[in-house]
């Protein structure tokens, strides 16, 4: 596990020293499905704070979390917010990092809206780097599908278990 994360950590070191990116950027993820969306953002700027964005669309009600981490950063919050009919509007509360567990969202346009201030002298990075979490949340016709599954398999094995009893036992009816 130890080496796994430090494999991670040194994979997303090296992409960010390849990248150039500044702080107040936005990075659009499109339409996400269930699965697992990284991303990340660089800074070189010397201590100032910032705005970062990751975009993303649901075209389906799914369950939404997010992990994010940051290295010479102070203050990270991360704010879940809906794209409506007035704009951006914040949904929840402002996030208990590293983990937030969003819920179930319905299908829209959202953002993380990242915010923080980079640390030391001028020309060190910064470095915030996240996963954005997504699980589909089965249709209520899906999930009467599976409990009437389940429904049958249960009245198959009763029928079973009392037709081997009433073979069984002497006179019982075949």
């Amino acid at each position: 596990m130890k080496r796994a994360a430090i494999l991670f950590l040194g994979t997303v070191a090296g992409v960010a020293a390849f990248s150039v990116a500044n702080a107040n950027g936005t990075d659009n993820l499109g339409t996400v499905t269930a699965g697992s969306y990284p991303y990340f953002f660089v800074s070189t700027k010397p201590p100032a704070k910032f705005i970062d964005f990751v975009d993303f669309d649901l075209s389906t009600a799914a369950s939404v979390a997010d992990f994010v981490l940051g290295f010479g950063v102070k203050g990270l919050a991360v704010q879940l917010q809906e794209n409506g009919i007035s704009g951006w509007t914040n949904v929840g509360l402002t996030s208990s990092l590293p983990y937030d567990n969003y819920g179930t969202l319905s299908a829209g346009d959202y953002r993380l809206d990242i915010t923080g201030k980079t640390t030391g002298p001028k020309g060190t990075s910064s470095l915030v780097f996240g996963e954005l979490n997504v699980a589909a949340v089965p249709e209520p016709g899906s999930l009467a599908m599976i409990l009437a599954g389940i429904g049958l398999l249960g009245a198959y094995q009763w029928r079973r278990r009392h037709k081997s009893a009433d073979q069984s036992m002497p006179g019982g009816v075949a």
